[in-house]
């Protein structure tokens, strides 16, 4: 079964983008596996506050984006209305790290190594479906964090939530409902994940931010819905 899957690279913006549009189609989320390895963002912050560290807004933000990819993990790992909670293995594989450059302003922030186990050669084709499905959820969140700088990636979270709303409505099946919502579950994660660091962001009020050394502009550090 595992085999069977087609296996894709999300690396670049355009590439997530593509994968966003196809991220509420069961068929194909089913049978395809987003690479999750080694996805990193780079913060660089410029102001008197900044200087080989982060404010405590920063870190108050980032606790919340962390609990954000926590969320997305569990809801498609377990189910939307599951009480379980992660194990220690499942919150160590899950958390990102934050490194801070000597001598200068830039975050470097790693997601998730790996979440794709090996056992997954083992498991049932239902099994490797849900896998599938999780990793899906994770991408989303782990690139939401890029869309502070990307006015692209920030509006398409936005018009997919839409998009999934509309298609709850009219849902014929419970399976279709339930997999549309915990879809609807990873944007809305995405998207308050976005605005909590961009919150950070504001209050920290630094002299200028860019994100993979793409400049942010004032007017887009502010997450509207």
């Amino acid at each position: 079964m595992e085999e069977n899957l087609e296996r894709i690279s999300v690396s670049t913006e355009e590439e997530f983008l593509q994968f966003l549009s196809n991220i509420d189609d069961y068929d194909y989320i089913s049978k395809t596996l987003a690479n999750a390895k080694g996805i990193t963002v780079s913060f660089k912050i410029e102001g008197e506050n900044f200087h080989s560290s982060i404010t405590g807004s920063m870190i108050t933000a980032l606790a919340e984006y962390q609990k954000r990819i926590y969320h997305i993990y569990k809801v498609q790992r377990y189910g939307i209305k599951s009480t379980k909670s992660l194990s220690d293995d499942e919150l160590r594989s899950l958390e990102i790290k934050v490194d801070i450059k000597p001598g200068c302003t830039e975050a470097v922030i790693t997601f998730v190594k790996d979440i794709i186990p090996e056992v997954m050669k083992k498991m049932s084709g239902q099994e490797i479906v849900t896998v599938t499905i999780v990793v899906a959820g994770i991408v989303a969140g782990a690139w939401a964090i890029k869309g502070i700088a990307s006015q692209f990636i920030k509006e398409r979270f936005k018009t997919k939530r839409s998009e999934i709303d509309s298609k709850i409505e009219i849902a014929k099946t419970e399976k279709e409902k339930e997999f549309l919502l915990s879809m609807r579950s990873v944007t809305h994660d995405a998207i308050e994940g976005m605005r909590s660091v961009a919150t950070g962001l504001r209050i920290a009020n630094p002299e200028s931010i860019s994100v993979d050394g793409q400049v942010v502009p004032s007017q887009l550090r502010n997450m509207s819905t």
